[in-house]
Formats: C-alpha cells, sequence, structure tokens
C-alpha cells in the first residue's frame, strides 16, 4: 500500500499524546499460484487512532490501531470483493 496521511496530534500536557487519522491512496494487488497470476492496482482509504508516549527527549514508544479498506480487484473480467485489514501498531521511535 501508499497512502497520503493526515494525523491530528492532540495538543495535552505531560507525554502522553492520543492522535487520530486518516488517509487515502492506492494497493498493488498480485495473486500468484496454481497456474495464476494476476495483478491490480485499487483505490485505498485508512482511518487510525493510538497514542504515543514520550519516555525522553530522544525515545517515545505509542500503540495503535488502524483500519485500512480498499475497492475491488478486477483480474481479466473476474471482479473481487473489496478488502478490509484490522492492525495493531506498536511503535518505539529514536529521534537524533
Amino acid at each position: 500500500p501508499l497512502l497520503a496521511n493526515v494525523i491530528y496530534t492532540f495538543p495535552l500536557e505531560g507525554n502522553l499524546k492520543p492522535y487520530l487519522g486518516a488517509g487515502v491512496g492506492g494497493v498493488w494487488v498480485v495473486v500468484d499460484g496454481s497456474g495464476v497470476s494476476e495483478n491490480d492496482l485499487t483505490f485505498a482509504w485508512q482511518v487510525m487512532a493510538g497514542a504515543d508516549y514520550k519516555i525522553n527527549e530522544q525515545w517515545s514508544a505509542g500503540l495503535g490501531y488502524k483500519l485500512m479498506g480498499t475497492s475491488g480487484c478486477d483480474w481479466d473480467g473476474m471482479k473481487t470483493e473489496p478488502f478490509l485489514t484490522h492492525s495493531i501498531v506498536a511503535t518505539l521511535t529514536f529521534k537524533f
């Protein structure tokens, strides 16, 4: 997937920074197996929520959730249903 996202971080006092975001873009889907090899570029969107915790000036840790959806694919006339993907994301960030 390649998506452009907009993320809003709530300006709260302290080390915990919750955020919400959304994005749009595309996903390149490839099916290869059982004698079939197809690919398609399809529209994608996502929404996200989570929080980052500032450990010190250089390190932060975060936990988030993403829901990504796509439009269906079209492979030589065979159309698929839209896809939905749920993800839990853990991050560890170092700023230098």
